[in-house]
């Protein structure tokens, strides 16, 4: 079992490729830089990840990223018709 700082040390090997798979997404370097969080967060919990091979982590990153990209681009659009409503209803 690797400890917390090596579980971190491995993860800044995808770190660029979970941002820039983000931002590809979004187009926004606020909302990829919260997507890119969220997955090196999930990964950094996920104890099976850091038992694979390198093949099956970049895999895994690569669908996390995209997942959590696509996440917070709905969640974006949630609160951006929230705030809309809010608007509307104060008219």
């Amino acid at each position: 079992m690797l400890s917390f700082e090596e579980r971190v040390d491995l993860l800044r090997s995808y770190e660029t490729d979970c941002y820039r798979i983000c931002y590809f997404i979004l187009n926004c370097e606020q909302l990829a830089l919260t997507a890119a969080q969220h997955t090196l967060f999930q990964l950094l919990n996920d104890d099976n990840f850091f038992q694979q091979d390198d093949v099956y982590r970049a895999l895994r990153t690569k669908y996390m990223s995209k997942k959590s990209a696509l996440q917070t681009h709905c969640n974006h659009l949630t609160d951006n018709i929230n705030d809309v409503e809010r608007i509307l209803v104060k008219q």
